[in-house]
């Protein structure tokens, strides 16, 4: 029966598409990620918006379709990874690429090497255009080398830091914020609590949208940390557990994956081109 519903469910999509002009390709943009080097530990959070832009001539660009509750923080051996950028590739989800890398990588990893390491097995992984989409992607790598908080930024090849004092933002809504000197020296004595408390609030901030506009960022946060004798603590949003992204595009098709629109139309256009995505992973 679930399988003739999901039938039924690509059917109707297509014919509807069929009565429009105009096809809307995905565009997906949005993120904050934040993490904070305190004195009891490292703080963590991130929001759980997808938002989807209309691409096409001749239309202002804007969020048509958007979905909440979403997965951007993952934890290695206490070390927290959070993404900002491309997360559905060819075959796999960055979720299910990761979870991979967690059951198979047996090369030791350290908070300096994590990237490398990760990067190297995402190269066998990915085909060569997915694996340069991920390398664009902003990923933060936060967690101990000894007794030392570190924080590392990474996209291409740029790399910033924040070592044993500090905090990365990155704030897609508008620009990369990256460290922001002016608070250092507050969030540099507090405690565990009043970081993640600064974290929630300033997603919350980033979350007001001008004009009456859907907002990039929204949805519940995402916070966790680490302590240096190794404590975690992982309060995640969990929406989007699919190891390959053809397994995720048929839970957006068949309502598991709860998606809002701006407008019947938009509804219909964005599943068209979720139709054309799926015939082509269902190819591989």
């Amino acid at each position: 029966m679930p399988k003739i519903i999901f039938c039924l469910s690509l059917l109707a999509t297509y014919l509807l598409g069929c009565c429009q002009k105009t096809v809307y390709s995905i565009e997906e943009h949005g993120t904050e990620l934040i993490s904070c080097i305190t004195k009891e530990g490292i703080a963590v959070a991130a929001d759980s918006r997808w938002s989807k832009f209309k691409i096409a001539p001749n239309i202002p660009k804007k969020i048509y379709a958007w979905s909440d509750g979403h997965k951007k923080i993952y934890t290695y051996k206490g070390i927290f990874v959070q993404l900002a950028g491309a997360y559905d590739f060819r075959n796999y989800t960055f979720y299910g690429l990761f979870k991979k890398f967690q059951q198979s990588n047996k090369r030791p990893v350290n908070i300096k090497t994590f990237y490398s390491v990760f990067s190297s097995f995402a190269k066998k992984e990915l085909s060569p255009e997915d694996y340069q989409e991920l390398k664009r992607n902003t990923i933060i790598i936060s967690g101990y080398f000894g007794s030392i908080g570190c924080i590392y930024r990474y996209k291409n090849n740029n790399i910033d830091s924040a070592i044993g004092k500090g905090f990365i933002i990155l704030s897609l809504q508008s620009k990369d914020m990256g460290k922001m000197d002016n608070v250092l020296n507050t969030l540099d004595t507090a405690h565990l609590a009043t970081a993640i408390n600064f974290e929630i609030n300033f997603i919350h901030w980033r979350a007001q949208s001008p004009s009456n506009e859907i907002s990039l960022v929204g949805g519940p946060i995402s916070t966790g940390y680490v302590k240096p004798n190794g404590e975690i603590n992982e309060n995640f949003q969990n929406n989007d557990l699919y190891i390959m992204t053809k397994s995720k595009i048929e839970a957006e098709l068949t309502g598991k994956i709860k998606t809002n629109f701006t407008s019947k139309d938009d509804s219909v256009q964005y599943r068209k081109a979720l139709l054309e995505e799926y015939k082509i992973y269902s190819k591989n």
